[in-house]
């Protein structure tokens, strides 16, 4: 890689606005996409060059609500009963899962982000193109969020890349809002399609299992229909999870992303009050077992917490024994 090229790259990796860049310059300087950015970050980690833009820039974190749909994989087996685990010697070579498709919504708005296997990668069980895809998404984002995200999607999807021979996409959190509601909710059921129904929302769009069959099989129609099946899904998933937000246990702290001149909610970044007590006058307090603090009320969603800060004197913590 040569300096002008060296340079390039690195203007771009350095800016501010987020948007994909890769594809573009490997087109510009005759590279594959993958070649360009190993080739920049070996250089860059050679000249001991990191990146100065880790403040987040603007006032609301990037949250990202995902889904991936996977296909089934093969195996030769000698009778339906099985007890216990199909071994993997069973399973055929080449006719292991791959990704059919993926989407997504930015929470803040409304035209989703998707990709699905093409035919002919269909027949090939080829995914190669669509997780690169997603891993360019993700790199935006500072936050993915999805149901089961932790236990399937994200485990998936990196079994994908590592077959494919693919790099991790950059650090990233997740929130699972299937965990994040086993914490705090004893629901009749905890399936994304029951938190949909429970709160008016549509269904999820019926499907059965000869879909995936077909999709497999290189069907142009039914991966039109998993394409929007997923994009759907997601769909239900954000909603679900700008509902379920206030509720939830730790999440995402909007403060970290704002400059901090006032207190913001934690949950959604909103104005915050402090709660008055019973006789107006004096502020509203909850005690842990070692000090004392103000409970706070978003004005935009409704989170209330505790304050960081104690409601005691520096002289009143000093006498409490604990």
């Amino acid at each position: 890689m040569n300096e002008e090229v060296f340079s390039e790259c690195l203007e771009r990796w350095n800016r501010k606005d987020n948007l994909p860049f890769w594809q573009e310059l490997a087109d510009k300087h005759g590279y594959t996409k993958r070649r360009i950015r190993y080739l920049f970050t070996r250089e860059r980690k050679l000249r001991n060059i990191t990146s100065y833009n880790f403040v987040p820039t603007e006032s609301k974190p990037k949250i990202f609500i995902t889904d991936i749909e996977t296909s089934t994989f093969l195996a030769r087996l000698f009778s339906r009963r099985i007890n216990g685990y199909i071994s993997h010697k069973n399973v055929v070579d080449d006719k292991d899962y791959f990704m059919i498709s993926w989407a997504g919504y930015w929470l803040d708005s409304d035209e989703p982000e998707h990709d699905v296997v093409t035919p002919k990668e269909a027949l090939k069980r080829d995914d190669e193109r669509i997780c690169l895809s997603l891993t360019d998404v993700i790199n935006r984002a500072d936050i993915v969020i999805g149901h089961n995200l932790d236990a399937f999607d994200v485990k998936s999807f990196n079994w994908r890349l590592f077959v494919n021979g693919l790099p991790l996409p950059y650090p990233y959190r997740t929130i699972d809002t299937l965990k994040a509601s086993r914490k705090v909710f004893k629901s009749t059921s905890l399936a994304l399609d029951y938190f949909a129904r429970s709160m008016k929302l549509p269904k999820k769009l019926s499907t059965e299992f000869d879909l995936w069959v077909q999709c497999e099989e290189g069907n142009e129609e039914a991966l039109a229909k998993m394409d929007e099946y997923c994009v759907h899904d997601t769909w239900i998933g954000r909603e679900v999870y700008k509902e379920i937000m206030p509720y939830m246990k730790g999440g995402v702290n909007w403060g970290l992303y704002t400059d901090l001149k006032e207190s913001v909610c934690s949950k959604c970044g909103g104005k915050v009050t402090i709660l008055n007590g019973e006789n107006g006058t004096e502020r509203r307090i909850m005690t842990t077992g070692a000090n004392s603090y103000y409970i706070y009320e978003c004005l935009k969603c409704g989170h209330s917490d505790r304050t960081k800060e104690s409601s005691l004197t520096k002289q009143q913590r000093k006498n409490l024994v604990t």
